[in-house]
């Protein structure tokens, strides 16, 4: 008898698979038959799933931003310190092995390459920066409300740390991987100012 094959299961293995190959290669230089080879797989059966690369690029931002929801659920449910969870968050931008890290590299990349030829940004683009920041937000918003951070602008201080987010990828997009302890120190520092002092020693992060 002839395997049967689980499509809805198979596919979202060839999603999985193509974000490391577009965090990998990078989203130009990414083909069909990369894809394929990462997968161990022939370029025809791919093609029994996806019509073109762009088709498994936007599936793959799909599958991402549904992982992300459950990402932002662990979060928001941990028992860390607010200041812990936000550290946890913006840390994951720095390690290589962070599904959020391979998403947000390939998105800024994406992003790149739309401003560069002057297409419509994708709203699925849009739909993931904007959940990644109301994240931010609503950990900021739980820690003052515990008492663990200072009142602040919120909005200001989500914008920032996203954007601080954004700054350590850019550095793998453009400049490759710099000096993650380097890095870490600085979330260090950007959190200092927003931890009420009592609190400091007990979030592990000073």
């Amino acid at each position: 008898m002839p395997k049967i094959v689980d499509r809805k299961k198979r596919k979202i293995e060839i999603l999985s698979a193509s974000i490391d190959t577009f965090y990998t290669f990078g989203m130009e230089k990414t083909s069909m038959k990369q894809i394929a080879e990462g997968l161990g797989i022939g370029r025809s059966s791919l093609y029994s799933y996806f019509t073109n690369r762009d088709e498994i690029l936007h599936a793959s931002f799909e599958y991402a931003v549904a992982e992300f929801n459950s990402i932002k659920k662990q979060i928001l449910e941990s028992e860390l310190t607010i200041p812990e969870r936000i550290f946890q968050l913006l840390s994951a931008t720095l390690s290589n092995d962070s599904e959020i890290k391979k998403v947000m590299v390939i998105v800024l990349d994406y992003l790149a390459r739309l401003q560069r030829l002057r297409k419509k940004i994708d709203p699925l683009l849009i739909s993931f920066s904007h959940q990644i920041q109301e994240l931010f937000k609503e950990l900021l918003r739980q820690g003052i409300e515990r008492g663990e951070l200072i009142k602040h602008n919120v909005d200001n201080m989500s914008f920032i740390l996203y954007s601080l987010s954004k700054s350590f990828l850019f550095q793998k997009t453009f400049y490759g991987e710099l000096d993650s302890y380097t890095n870490i120190k600085s979330l260090q520092l950007v959190l200092k100012g927003i931890i009420i002092e009592k609190k400091r020693d007990q979030g592990g992060l000073i």
